[in-house]
């Protein structure tokens, strides 16, 4: 019908109500009650369910009026709709968020430029962890603290530490903190932080194991190949292929870290730019300088730069895995480089197989206690293992290499060593004078 003013007051009431629809305003009605009360309505649709909002009485509204009143009311109910509309949604992603979406989101938004390349990852990889677990199949809301126990006893059957399940449920408190005050989810009880409190604190935390290599354990280290394969006769679904390129590099690292007790990270995610570098050094007492190759850390855990003098014997090592590896990569070592969060477990897996125990960070412990049995004080071993210096002069002012004293250092790190090691098999030459063992 089209709604002129004349039409609508030609209208008859009859026995029955009646609804009358505009043909040119969609939704505009008219309805007719049998007493003859003509009233004007807004009549719409939204999620499958039908709304009406009353405008006005005619005469006191004529048909001009209702339709300006229609469209200027429509706008407004579009406007509020998209809102609507937008809320909830926003709730339907709400409900439907994980405590491993905080974390990500923790993580990208907020430590990514705090953390190391290696933190990074192996926060990623705690993340992947959380993400095979029972708290993934429920939304973030829906975590108790039953279902947080659960998860906790499920990874306690599993062999985690105390330490371990300390840090997985810390990074979850932290980011179900995070994305509250993010206002990403409604505020709630930290069950995490609840599990850690009343179920992870009171684990018993066992003796402390020694965390220095004996004799035997440094000669098994030295030659250990990893990725070499393995066999097991009860469950063939745990057998490993072996990777041979892998097996050499695995085995160049683990002689890198005995001989400079550097950090794995520190070796093994390097370019061979890093460790071609030669400085002049001059020699106190000398008139000319000599040449020190060096191995130069530009991204170290301090934050600046680290340079280790490159003695004979860990040239040697260099150059006979650089012919044997053969590759055309910058990286030194290009199939384990990528491996930041895996590497160092793996091979620790494998040397438990074979009966040590051992981690590789152990082996920079076992490079520092053995420099300190030799005489040296701790401040010698701190510049060989690259610790933050205290004091305003250190960190401010002095940027010396030490090349020369680190070069005496390791020097004598690697007679030690090289007794050890003689014991089976002359590994390496040493240089007659430790002074002199800086030129190859």
């Amino acid at each position: 019908m089209r709604f002129t003013d004349k039409a609508v007051q030609a209208l008859k009431p009859t026995t029955k109500r009646r609804k009358f629809t505009c043909d040119r305003c969609q939704g505009l009605q008219l309805k007719l009650t049998p007493a003859g009360k003509k009233s004007w309505y807004v009549r719409r649709v939204f999620e499958g369910r039908r709304q009406e909002i009353k405008l006005g009485d005619f005469p006191a509204m004529d048909c001009r009026q209702a339709k300006t009143e229609f469209h200027r009311l429509t706008e407004k109910v579009d406007d509020g709709l998209a809102k609507i509309v937008q809320k909830r949604r926003a709730q339907k992603t709400f409900k439907a968020r994980t405590i491993a979406d905080c974390c990500e989101m923790l993580l990208n938004d907020f430590l990514r430029d705090l953390l190391e390349p290696q933190s990074f990852e192996q926060y990623e990889m705690q993340i992947k962890v959380i993400r095979r677990s029972s708290l993934e199949k429920y939304p973030v809301e829906h975590i108790t603290k039953a279902r947080a126990i659960e998860a906790f006893r499920a990874w306690k059957d599993e062999g985690l530490s105390r330490s371990t399940l300390k840090k997985r449920f810390n990074l979850m408190s932290r980011a179900y903190v995070y994305a509250m005050e993010e206002e990403v989810i409604e505020p709630g009880f930290d069950v995490y932080r609840f599990v850690n409190n009343r179920r992870i604190k009171p684990l018993p935390t066992g003796p402390r194991r020694v965390r220095v290599l004996s004799d035997d354990e440094i000669r098994f280290a030295w030659h250990f190949r990893g990725y070499a394969g393995f066999v097991d006769a009860e469950n063939p679904r745990r057998n490993q292929k072996a990777y041979p390129m892998k097996a050499l590099e695995c085995n160049t690292i683990l002689k890198l870290l005995l001989m400079t007790g550097l950090r794995t990270y520190e070796i093994r995610d390097q370019k061979w730019e890093n460790w071609e570098h030669i400085i002049r050094v001059k020699p106190k007492g000398a008139r000319k300088a000599v040449e020190v190759p060096t191995y130069i850390l530009e991204k170290s855990k301090t934050k600046v730069p680290y340079y280790v003098p490159l003695l004979p014997p860990v040239l040697k090592v260099l150059k006979e895995y650089k012919a044997a590896r053969n590759s055309t990569s910058p990286y030194v070592f290009p199939s384990l480089h990528v491996d930041i969060g895996t590497f160092a477990g793996s091979v620790r897996q494998q040397m438990a197989r074979n009966g040590c125990t051992h981690t590789l960070h152990d082996i920079r412990r076992t490079v520092a206690t053995r420099l300190g049995d030799l005489g040296y004080e701790d401040f010698d071993i701190a510049k060989i293992l690259n610790h933050t210096r205290k004091g305003v002069t250190a960190k401010h002012y002095n940027h010396a290499k030490y090349l020369l004293p680190k070069a005496e250092i390791y020097a004598a790190w690697l007679q030690e060593l090289h007794q050890i090691l003689s014991e089976d098999a002359e590994v390496f030459v040493l240089p007659e004078k430790s002074t002199l063992s800086i030129s190859a």
